[in-house]
């Protein structure tokens, strides 16, 4: 039998276009938005952290999703994703401990990973740019990096670099998730994005180069959830 604690529906903010940012920013009472905060997620203590996002327009989006971790709020993973008109997407945080030579102490990172086939730059189901890690069973998943704490990414040599904290892969094990619709997705790019059969025409075709012409405003109608199951 499994434990399941659900969290609060991501906070969910809506843009109203106002210039004064205090009434340019609010709480949808109704759950929709542009934002999507999810205000925990964890991997200790045996625990898993299901997430998801809903597209409830009818028109694609691109959004930015961003891994945070909790000692300073360093991005531990970032990604744009394409949500087709009404599509869902789903994702489990889990401990790597003990795969692809990560250690069995509890210093292994968070791992991200995705049934669903929903296009994402860079791709975080099958490789693209990136190499990616699998499972015993074959399907890959991304781990969590400390690259923006550690000093291991490029020109990592300032201040902003260095917060006093742990720079080890624990660290990416417990934070918070950010969702930010960045843009409707029309044209070419749409029809790229939607799904025949289950999965997306052409995700290559969105990675690099984009014709701004095929985005416009964002419109909002997200929603989303997060659960922490201990299995």
């Amino acid at each position: 039998m499994s434990k399941r604690n659900s969290l609060a529906v991501a906070v969910i903010v809506s843009f109203t276009g106002a210039i004064n940012i205090a009434s340019a920013v609010e709480l949808n009472p109704n759950g929709l938005g542009q934002v999507l905060l999810y205000p925990y997620f964890t991997v200790n203590a045996n625990n898993q952290t299901l997430i998801s996002v809903v597209n409830t327009r009818d028109t694609g989006k691109v959004a930015k999703v961003r891994f945070l971790e909790g000692y300073d709020g360093r991005e531990v993973l970032g990604f744009n994703i394409y949500l087709s008109p009404h599509d869902v997407w789903v994702a489990a945080i889990f401990d790597t401990t003990g795969l692809n030579d990560q250690p069995n102490d509890g210093g292994a990172p968070a791992g991200l990973l995705t049934p669903d086939n929903s296009c994402t730059d860079p791709g975080i189901k099958v490789p693209t740019s990136v190499s990616l890690p699998q499972l015993p069973d074959g399907r890959y998943y991304v781990p969590f990096s400390n690259s923006a704490y550690s000093g291991l990414s490029l020109g990592a040599t300032g201040p902003e670099q260095n917060d006093g904290g742990p720079t080890d892969l624990k660290r990416t094990r417990t934070g918070h998730i950010e969702l930010i619709e960045m843009a409707s997705v029309i044209g070419d790019s749409l029809a790229n994005i939607t799904h025949e059969n289950g999965v997306p025409v052409n995700c290559a075709a969105l990675t690099g180069a984009q014709n701004n012409a095929d985005y416009t405003s964002p419109t909002g109608g997200l929603f989303g959830a997060a659960s922490i199951v201990n299995a």
